[in-house]
């Protein structure tokens, strides 16, 4: 949503309130920092492929949350976003305006990330498995997949690779639902060197 700024370079709140910077629900005008905020929510939903306020029936249970800034990390909820790319989202997506980027240009330099060897991809899920990346680059395409572990409470996870279906050993393992993201975020880290 556009909305034309005053001369005191703010507007009025318009739009998804899913999206809304915390200082427009306690009465601010709309600026350049609640649309850094805005643009970092919505990266946050490119990547992790939902927004991070999403699920609220109740417009006062979304305002709490997003004042709160009450939402999962994004590398809890999308594990193959490297440790730089959560850090700009999060800036991005301070509680506290002056805690984030302060202008586009500053916020579009930052996203400017070194270029890496290996990319990250999730993909629609194998049979049998709950959430898949293909993982493309340096060494060959490997497929790294999560499926319910041996027992409840467990989960596994392998990489393979894609063209053999070879397993790579050191990028595999079980843990528990609670660890997933950790465990996840450490593979990640892992392939990316």
């Amino acid at each position: 949503m556009a909305h034309v700024m005053d001369a005191t370079g703010t507007a009025g709140p318009h739009g998804d309130h899913r999206i809304r910077a915390p200082e427009l629900f306690t009465g601010s005008r709309a600026s350049v920092s609640s649309d850094i905020y805005s643009s970092a929510v919505t990266l946050y939903a490119l990547v992790a492929g939902h927004l991070p306020f999403d699920g609220f029936t109740l417009l006062a249970d979304l305002e709490a949350a997003v004042l709160a800034g009450d939402c999962l990390p994004i590398r809890d909820v999308a594990p193959h976003v490297s440790p730089a790319l959560a850090d700009r989202i999060n800036k991005g997506m301070s509680i506290d305006p002056a805690g984030r980027f302060t202008s586009a240009t500053e916020f579009d330099n930052a996203l400017s990330l070194p270029s890496r060897s290996r990319r990250f991809t999730p993909t629609p899920p194998h049979s049998g498995h709950e959430r898949c990346w293909l993982i493309d680059g340096r060494g060959g395409s490997l497929n790294l997949c999560v499926s319910n572990g041996t027992s409840v409470g467990l989960k596994a996870f392998e990489t393979r690779h894609a063209a053999s279906g070879n397993r790579v050993k050191k990028h595999c393992g079980i843990a528990k639902v609670k660890n997933l993201p950790t465990q996840l975020r450490k593979a990640f880290n892992s392939l990316r060197h």
